[in-house]
């Protein structure tokens, strides 16, 4: 594993009790939030996002991630590709750790980046830890039962 994804590990420790992520210096810093730039990709989001794609019956993927984390913001290309494949089959979440803890530890998060597969009805069909290309990503979304 690389230096720079060594110092992207993060590890949830009682997120529900304490309400924060940890990374592996202990430091927590706030940031502004990012622009969403697709319809169908949107950053920042919460549990009201989740829970809108699951009334609207459409699967997701969920990307927990940070955005000081240098494989986390590589992934943001990957998803913003994946969102315009699907254009609409698919709601592509970007969720950050540090501002939804509780929600992290709802999907277990122990790495980031996480990314998890979700079936319309809201239930985790699969995941991946680390960096994915494009490739693998469609793969992992078709395996769970998404077509273009």
């Amino acid at each position: 594993m690389s230096r720079a994804a060594l110092s992207c590990v993060a590890v949830v420790a009682g997120l529900a009790v304490l309400g924060a992520v940890t990374t592996g210096c202990g430091k927590r810093v706030e940031q502004e939030p990012t622009p969403v730039q697709s319809q169908w990709h949107i950053r920042n989001a919460d549990q009201s996002h989740i829970s809108h794609a699951i009334e609207l019956g459409l699967p997701m993927v969920i990307k927990f991630g940070w955005d000081k984390c240098a494989p986390c913001r590589e992934m943001e290309p990957v998803l913003d590709r994946l969102a315009e494949y699907y254009g609409g089959k698919v709601l592509v979440l970007t969720i950050d750790v540090y501002r939804q803890p509780v929600l992290a530890a709802k999907y277990g998060v122990q790495l980031i980046p996480k990314i998890v597969f979700a079936r319309a009805d809201g239930s985790v069909a699969d995941y991946v830890e680390g960096y994915s290309s494009f490739e693998e990503m469609k793969s992992l979304v078709e395996a769970s039962g998404i077509r273009k």
